[in-house]
């Protein structure tokens, strides 16, 4: 597989979500990065993507409105992409909405039991870490680190929250199949985020019904072998082809540059071409793009 053009990273996060950096700031390193476009594709919110798409019309940078939802099934987590929906549609918010405030009930839960363990944290600091974003682990994790109780972000999660460890508390359900239907329902284009880390193709070619029309090719952790095997896997099943760094900013536990990865701008104009498929016209995808501007 020869290097690729990289003209759009489309999967980077937010401090509207657990990224440390603003929609703008993120705006401003594509630009910086030379990139065309990109995706904001926060955990279970569209609140960046906004304030995203202003700061991209100053600067000349192409904001397409996405999220990235979490999902369960068959003891493994899949994330799955959404792009070019309408994040206003009362099925997409609602479900949205549960998710967050799952996220703030199992932030409390992780508090509560850290408490237990003679930490001194509160749900608050860790609603501070977060600001206005959707609550998530990494909040807690940069609490502990701030607070001198780790030495390193990494070590958090190594000690306290990952799966099996004492402050873990598991997430809100919701299956890949119901991620890829909802996505549809509202006007999107459903892709599977980074499938190299689940590895799990099996489960994409049982999506594919359900309504999925992409695979994430390239990612910050898929090696160029990987990237190979999804991308061969897309053309065998007729998916698209999406790419992005994944990134969350320069002052996350581990900070991946904006525009790392990504995929040449052809990829954007695929999945415009495929949104507007889906809504039946290309004025249903053009308002699906514009309806953060």
């Amino acid at each position: 597989m020869s290097t690729i053009q990289i003209d759009a990273d489309l999967h980077v996060h937010t401090t509207a979500s657990d990224g440390t950096w603003s929609p703008e700031e993120a705006v401003r390193s594509a630009k910086e990065s030379g990139l065309r476009a990109l995706a904001i594709a926060d955990h279970d919110t569209v609140d960046g993507i906004q304030p995203g798409q202003e700061a991209g019309n100053r600067e000349g940078i192409e904001v397409l409105a996405a999220v990235e939802i979490n999902t369960d099934f068959r003891g493994s987590q899949f994330h799955i992409l959404g792009y070019l929906f309408d994040g206003a549609a009362d099925k997409m918010a609602a479900e949205l909405q549960r998710i967050r405030e799952a996220r703030v009930d199992r932030a409390s839960q992780m508090v509560d039991k850290l408490r237990d363990l003679g930490i001194d944290i509160t749900l608050d600091e860790v609603r501070d870490e977060a600001s206005d974003g959707s609550l998530g682990r990494p909040h807690v994790a940069r609490v502990l680190y701030k607070k001198g109780v780790v030495k390193e972000i990494q070590e958090a999660f190594d000690q306290f929250i990952l799966p099996g460890r004492p402050a873990f508390v598991e997430r809100y359900k919701l299956t890949p199949t119901d991620a890829v239907r909802m996505i549809r329902e509202s006007g999107g284009v459903p892709v599977m985020a980074h499938p190299g880390l689940t590895g799990q193709d099996e489960h994409i070619r049982e999506l594919i019904p359900a309504g999925l029309i992409g695979i994430e090719v390239y990612h910050s952790h898929h090696n160029p072998a990987v990237s190979r095997h999804y991308e061969k896997l897309a053309l065998k099943l007729g998916l698209l082809i999406t790419g992005g760094s994944d990134s969350h900013g320069p002052d996350s536990g581990k900070p991946i540059r904006l525009g790392r990865t990504g995929v040449p701008y052809e990829r954007v104009a695929q999945l415009k071409e495929a949104g507007e498929k889906l809504c039946g016209n290309a004025e249903c995808g053009e308002q699906n793009e514009q309806k953060y501007r």
